[in-house]
């Protein structure tokens, strides 16, 4: 906390100094900065749903105020009315509407999504192991995917920007990054209340308050949530209902604009999540696949657990009855200084993250294999400062220039403290495991582009950076009695660099060409083989990215097409090997550069409007992913003997994937009616990282509708919705415990409710 209070004072000085300056660039307070302008109503009328495309504009993809279709990098985005009509809720249904973008809710704890990006994502909540993914909220680095179940309701824009994000963004970003922002206040007396009921008695109260506190200067935010309910899957031994949420939220927000040259948006979160367990299904039979599971499942040979039928779908027989306890506080702050040539601007984040649970990793009411009083702890703390030039402000030379440059700073300690209940008490006792880590992130960046002509574009941009990592591992004295051991450490640096060109061929169609580069950190293995002693650490994996696209608007802009033909290549992949142990549990997965890679795709996005009430989507994603060369025993049966899985095939990366949706926009004479339906599929895949043919799901097609009722002041608004209509059972997260059992997560089956807003 002591970082962020120095910097908040550094900046609190850098403002004074600021107010104080020269006159001669004051303006009227109607040229504040967009992020005290008067906000739009969320709602959509028939009269506003033009015939023509609107321009969307992005922020995160270069650091500046742009639009999607001018700026040469593959970006979704996504603003509130969007991910309304298709309500997507949370940060978990993102995959719905992100061509190439995979997310699944994991078993390990109740707030922990798996995204996968163009075939690269992280399915554990081992906090030793960072994810593919970056992923931001309101500037703030998300380290691990404990914690990214976020609520999308409050939220202004999400941005998902694919292939490699080197430059920009740098930490952690060799596929792509996730930029989510949370609106900010208004300045003006705003509410928005809305309450939703669906199956399975699920109910979601949701509270937005804007307010002045001084008129034109100071202005605050209140928003909380209440998640209960939901509770699909039936546990035939306690005979109770799980699977659900029992969350609630809140977020103050202050935003600071005492002149037009300087903004400061400050925001405290606090979050407590008490969900139920999830409610895993084992479906452990008899089979055996002579290269994964060469002995059969041990659930099997101990319990005699080998009739699937004994857990019919959406039922669990866990006697696991605890309840998850994970709490996490937030802080962020942004301030801008504005000069007449650039604008300066600071970042800051910090998170308190607690996690307490146990999870049932078996399904059945015996302990085959359980983990009891699993605790995960990690602070961060974020600071990055950014320099750019101001459009017509003299550093941009006549506005054929325009650039960016920055350093970043990053620091985060964890701790990772569990008991491992394996076979018991048939065979052997609990052991406890542990783990303690630091980090510390630094890096220089800078991206510069070059206006040749008034229809070609070039652009350049660098990033060094240097990681600083330490770590300890449990060292036993007995079983549920263990020390850490000594600290290691290790240092690594990079630099990754991109180039690109655009050609304007004229204001609605633009083609692009970007050279990518980026990486993933090194680390040590969070939990080394037992009884080994010895720190084992791998190396960064590096990504070098080539792709063209074209952004196009045709006649008349009721039709836009966006398409990015790609080719990424991957060095020094970290990858989990199985190492046979002489200690429980007689396996260990070790991450180790074992492999290179390859993944070339193509993603389209396009939207039509054939008539003024209509639109029409269609998003589609190929993706041919596959290992230029992978050595190792990588399923453990090989008894530590390598060999070769060049033929795997890659997790959460389904061939074909896309989205094809429409809205219908009409007045009545209460207000206006919004018809929406999406059909959402999405081709066979893995849904883990190892392809065993128990983990894989067959492909999926899934429709959702909803109809909007909103009045003629749009002050209230009834949606009726249902999803996945068709009633299709399946899974986004299926998991093989190294012969142990076959376990999986049922995802949601029909379900319908009713949500009721009111605006004031």
């Amino acid at each position: 906390m002591s970082k962020f209070t120095w910097s908040v004072g550094v900046w609190a000085a850098v403002a004074a100094a600021t107010f104080t300056g020269p006159k001669a660039l004051a303006q009227d307070k109607s040229s504040e900065a967009p992020a005290a302008e008067e906000r739009k109503s969320e709602g959509t009328t028939a009269e506003e749903h033009k015939s023509v495309l609107d321009e969307v504009i992005v922020t995160s993809a270069r650091r500046r105020e742009e639009s999607v279709q001018t700026t040469p990098v593959a970006v979704t985005a996504l603003n509130d009315v969007l991910l309304e009509k298709a309500r997507v809720e949370s940060s978990s249904d993102l995959g719905k509407l992100a061509p190439s973008l995979q997310t699944a809710k994991q078993l390990a704890t109740a707030d922990m999504v798996a995204m996968y990006l163009r075939g690269f994502g992280v399915a554990t909540d081992d906090p030793a192991l960072e994810p593919p993914v970056a992923i931001y909220i309101d500037g703030g680095y998300q380290p691990h995917v404990t914690g990214t179940m976020i609520d999308l309701f409050d939220v202004e824009k999400v941005e998902v920007l694919r292939g490699p994000q080197g430059t920009i963004f740098g930490k952690n970003a060799p596929s792509g990054a996730v930029n989510i922002t949370t609106k900010r206040p208004s300045g003006t007396w705003d509410a928005k209340m809305q309450v939703d009921y669906g199956r399975f008695d699920r109910v979601e109260a949701r509270l937005r308050l804007d307010f002045p506190i001084f008129q034109d200067v100071l202005a605050g935010k209140v928003f909380v949530i209440k998640k209960h309910g939901g509770n699909y899957i039936h546990n035939l031994t306690l005979n109770k209902d799980v699977g659900g949420d029992d969350i609630k939220a809140g977020r103050l927000g202050l935003l600071f604009t005492p002149t037009h040259m300087f903004d400061w948006y400050l925001s405290v979160s606090r979050s407590e999540n008490t969900s139920p367990q999830h409610g895993i299904r084992d479906q452990t039979d008899a089979h055996t696949d002579p290269l994964f599971l060469p002995g059969g499942y041990l659930s099997c040979a101990i319990y005699l657990h080998c009739n699937p039928a004994l857990n019919p779908p959406y039922t669990t027989r866990s006697a696991l009855a605890d309840k998850n306890d994970i709490n996490i506080t937030d802080l962020s702050s942004e301030m801008n200084v504005r000069f007449a040539p650039a604008t300066l601007t600071a970042v800051t984040a910090y998170r308190n993250y607690n996690n307490l649970n146990s999870e049932d990793a078996d399904g059945e009411p015996e302990q085959i294999l359980e983990v009891s009083g699993q605790h995960i702890r990690y602070h961060m703390f974020s600071q990055e400062f950014r320099l750019g030039s101001a459009a017509g402000g003299g550093w941009n030379f006549g506005d054929r220039i325009d650039w960016v440059v920055g350093a970043y700073y990053f620091h985060e300690e964890f701790d990772y403290d569990r008991v491992l209940d394996v076979l018991v008490p048939a065979v052997l006792q609990p052991f406890r495991q542990r783990q303690h880590g630091k980090s510390d992130s630094r890096a220089a960046f800078g991206q510069v582009n070059y206006k040749l002509t008034e229809q070609w574009k070039l652009s350049f941009g660098g990033r060094r950076t240097w990681d600083n990592k330490e770590h300890q591992i449990g060292i036993p004295r007995s079983l549920l009695d263990v020390d850490l051991s000594a600290p290691v450490s290790k240092k690594w640096s990079n630099t990754s660099i991109e180039a690109g060109v655009q050609y304007q061929l004229d204001s609605n169609k633009m083609f692009y060409f970007r050279y990518a580069e980026a990486y993933r950190g090194g680390g040590f293995v969070g939990i080394p083989p037992g009884g080994t002693t010895t720190e084992i650490s791998y190396n960064p994996e590096k990504a070098k990215s080539y792709e063209v696209g074209a952004k196009l608007d045709w006649f008349d802009r009721r039709v836009r097409t966006n398409l990015a033909l790609y080719r990424s290549n991957y060095s020094d992949l970290q990858r989990s090997i199985v190492q046979p142990t002489t200690a429980p549990p007689f396996y260990a997965l070790l991450t180790a550069n074992a492999a290179k890679g390859r993944v070339e795709g193509m993603e389209l996005e396009s939207v039509f409007v054939p008539i003024a009430p209509l639109t029409l989507k269609l998003n589609v994603a190929y993706i041919n992913a596959k290992y230029l060369s992978f050595f190792g025993d990588a399923t453990g049966s090989g008894a530590g003997t390598p060999r070769d899985n060049t033929d795997f095939a890659w997790g959460y990366t389904p061939r074909w994937s896309g989205l094809l949706g429409a809205d219908y926009v009409f007045d009545t004479s209460f207000g206006s009616v919004t018809l929406n339906t999406n059909y959402q599929y999405r081709a066979k895949m893995y849904a883990q990282d190892l392809p065993s043919p128990d983990a894989l799901v067959p492909s999926l097609g899934l429709v959702d509708a909803s109809i909007r009722f909103q009045t003629l002041n749009e002050r209230y608004a009834l949606t009726l919705y249902g999803n996945n209509l068709t009633n299709k059972y399946y899974t986004n997260s299926l998991t093989t415990t190294n012969g142990i059992t076959r376990l999986y997560n049922d995802e949601l089956p029909r379900t319908w409710g009713v949500s009721v807003s009111a605006q004031f």
